[in-house]
């Protein structure tokens, strides 16, 4: 009797193990508790929101999950307490947030989304409305990060009172920033130091800075990394100059290619009026406005400007857009971005 029940236990137990190796997709309604479904998820499962708000801060807890939302309309508020979201448990790209929209976040860095020693996935969210009191507005990387952006819009992250803080930081990390538009930041769009080796590519990065205490801050890039690449990004009236580097500060990034030809790390960037839908919104609530005109009569510089390569065309593979709507991740793709699209050239 009792080797019959040890028998029985035993392949209840293999039955349960093997029902687990098939990931499980759980759909969330508005007021469901985020935390409690991370906490609760095994690896490879899909947490899919509906549309609406989830309240709350979440910290992934180190998860290989994958968080999705439906387009920007499954937004994660956060309480002004912290970042709404922690990623700080050696995540790998297999953690993914996939489609959302992050805000309300005031912490001291990163207050959309805080990435330290961990390389997960961002691609399809908006990352705006958020704030910091020291850095990363909207989101700060560091640690060794190793984590990818694709095809996001951050916009609209702001300091708190006369701090200075930076759209997108990145202290001592390589992430992959790609095909995102990173707009309407009081400060720089992004700043990178440190040991950092980050890879800037086919971004939007426009209208970033701001008159604060009477002084002018805000480019569109700060580097003071140790080598990280910027190319092909369209740059476009970030206030002080597009790009800090080198102790000087360069109005357009045509101007600095022309007198650095041989710059292996800074190439084929272009300068110009992106060329967005509704002009150049200045309020969160236009934050749809972002999108590109796509009009062969007056096209913004941001069209077709991108990487000449079959691979990175846009989903309909007739053009090559720089910015979020543009590449084979944009909205309306299923596909994820892996490390191996995330290599610099060369």
């Amino acid at each position: 009797m009792f080797r019959r029940s040890v028998v029985i236990a035993l392949t209840l137990t293999s039955l349960l193990l093997t029902a687990r190796l098939e990931a499980e997709t759980v759909v969330l309604l508005p007021g469901d508790d985020l935390q409690a479904a991370i906490d609760a998820a095994q690896p490879d499962d899909e947490l899919h929101l509906l549309p609406g708000e989830y309240l709350g801060d979440i910290t992934l807890g180190g998860k290989q999950i994958r968080i999705v939302g439906s387009g920007g309309h499954s937004v994660l508020r956060g309480t002004g307490g912290g970042p709404v979201v922690t990623i700080d448990e050696s995540e790998t790209p297999l953690t993914v947030l996939d489609s959302l929209t992050i805000t309300g976040g005031v912490a001291l860095r990163g207050g959309g989304v805080f990435i330290d020693g961990s390389s997960p996935t961002l691609v399809r969210c908006r990352i705006v409305g958020n704030q910091s009191s020291s850095q990363g507005s909207g989101v700060w990387i560091g640690g060794g990060s190793n984590a990818l952006l694709f095809n996001n819009l951050i916009a609209y992250n702001t300091r708190v009172q006369n701090a200075d803080p930076h759209g997108i930081q990145i202290v001592s990390a390589s992430p992959a920033v790609i095909n995102n538009t990173i707009v309407r930041h009081d400060s720089n769009g992004i700043l990178i130091s440190g040991s950092s080796e980050a890879l800037i590519q086919q971004n939007v990065i426009a209208w970033n800075g701001a008159v604060v205490g009477g002084t002018v801050r805000g480019r569109g890039i700060c580097d003071f990394s140790i080598g990280s690449w910027i190319i092909n990004n369209d740059f476009h009236r970030n206030r002080r100059s597009a790009l800090l580097r080198g102790g000087k500060d360069w109005k357009r990034l045509g101007k600095f290619q022309k007198q650095n030809p041989d710059h292996e790390r800074v190439f084929d960037n272009v300068d110009g009026n992106p060329g967005f839908r509704g002009g150049a919104p200045k309020q969160l609530e236009a934050v749809d406005c972002f999108d590109l005109q796509v009009c062969d009569q007056r096209k913004g510089r941001a069209i077709d400007a991108g990487i000449d390569d079959p691979d990175s065309r846009d989903l309909d593979g007739s053009r090559n857009t720089i910015g979020h709507t543009g590449g084979p991740f944009a909205e309306g793709s299923l596909q994820l971005p892996s490390p191996n699209d995330a290599l610099p050239p060369g």
